[in-house]
């Protein structure tokens, strides 16, 4: 009798891992679009930056330019 119960807990869980558990190819499906999503998502985040990056840039070379220009007015 416990033996019989035993047996049907293993076949319930081998049922179970065979109705929901994940097969190799599925994962490495899964994986795959994970990647590609981040890498779409790093490229995007790339050329949102490069912009910002740019304009922080000109700021600082207009900063320069009027430290330059002030440093020149003080010195006549």
């Amino acid at each position: 009798m416990e033996q019989e119960k035993v047996l049907q807990d293993i076949l319930e869980t081998v049922h179970f891992l065979r109705d929901n558990a994940a097969t190799k190819l599925e994962l490495a499906e899964l994986r795959s679009g994970i990647t590609s999503e981040l890498n779409e998502l790093r490229n995007d985040m790339d050329s949102r930056f490069s912009g910002v990056f740019s304009h922080i840039d000109g700021f600082i070379g207009l900063h320069q330019k009027l430290d330059t220009e002030l440093t020149s007015l003080r010195a006549k």
